[in-house]
């Protein structure tokens, strides 16, 4: 969504290695059941309610450790009677497996991604119309949060059919068809229909990119480049199609699309990339945020020492 951890790059050759950004788990992890925000108007709001929203505040700042506590404080007692209240429990569980593994605990985040992903499984099944199709959506989330952790623990090939299985979710979710055999093919489909302005493009859930970021991740790692390329270019598309060229998550696109051109020995290609993954990072994360810290570095890797002063201007 392979999302606020960064992971290093094994490709830098004698220089600082530059750091691929996954999605940040915060913009995965926001995906509030619409049960949980139903009675904030009406309801003078208790500690479990406080301590969810402070760490849910404190995982999109990046103080996963604290994220941590207030999440686990939030499930404490928390009520799992009614579906709702099962989904709710749920959202809060996936949230705080997205903390965990920002802060490498992936034995401790993988069995909450779990037991998240069947609480949605089973809503979509027994759902039907818009609640089946939020259920799948939030499914798709967790899927592709679980397949982070499993890429973490060198698990790959879990991990690719749970970043697939997410973004066929994601597509049956939104209406946009059958992914057919391959995933790569789908998004190709998909991008043109965004582009074209035909078919379903436009009702792409944005998070899908996630997935797709994380695959091209994967690809990454295991040096299959031009691939690689091709999904990051579609996750960058997809974001700033739904979501704008200033949203977070397009920095971390760019900074990601940028580590594999260095890697490639491209850096006048990379280059103006990083500056605006930098720019981008500080304006709408804030300069303590560390997704702002590994645009600095990337950009540091990538024009040698004396870029301090220059920080990430243009």
């Amino acid at each position: 969504q392979c999302p606020p951890t960064t992971r290093e790059n094994a490709g830098a050759r004698n220089r600082a290695p530059a750091r691929r950004m996954r999605p940040p788990h915060h913009l995965l992890l926001l995906c509030l059941w619409p049960a949980s925000s139903l009675c904030d108007s009406f309801l003078v709001k208790g500690p479990a309610i406080l301590a969810q929203e402070e760490g849910l505040k404190a995982a999109a700042d990046g103080r996963y450790s604290e994220a941590v506590k207030k999440l686990r404080r939030a499930l404490k007692g928390a009520p799992e009677n009614t579906a709702g209240e099962q989904q709710h429990v749920a959202t809060v569980r996936n949230a705080l497996g997205g903390a965990l593994n920002s802060l490498g605990r992936h034995s401790e985040a993988a069995p909450l991604f779990e037991t998240a992903l069947a609480t949605f499984q089973k809503a979509a099944a027994a759902g039907t119309g818009d609640e089946a199709r939020a259920a799948q959506s939030e499914a798709a989330v967790v899927m592709n949060n679980l397949g982070s952790v499993r890429a973490e623990t060198d698990r790959r090939a879990e991990a690719r059919a749970l970043y697939e299985g997410a973004m066929s979710l994601f597509d049956e979710a939104t209406g946009g068809g059958g992914r057919g055999s391959g995933d790569d093919d789908d998004d190709d489909d998909d991008d043109d229909a965004d582009a074209g302005g035909g078919g379903g493009g436009n009702n792409k859930d944005p998070r899908q990119a996630d997935a797709i970021n994380n695959l091209a991740d994967l690809c990454h790692s295991e040096g299959s480049l031009v691939e690689a390329e091709r999904l990051y270019n579609s996750a960058l598309e997809l974001r700033q199609s739904a979501l704008g060229e200033d949203h977070p998550t397009v920095a971390g696109s760019v900074n990601n699309l940028a580590v594999l051109l260095m890697d490639q020995r491209r850096a006048a290609e990379a280059l103006p990339l990083l500056r605006r993954a930098a720019k981008l990072s500080k304006a709408q994360l804030g300069k303590e945020h560390p997704h702002y810290a590994t645009t600095l570095n990337n950009l540091a890797a990538g024009r040698g020492p004396h870029v301090e002063g220059e920080g990430e201007g243009e």
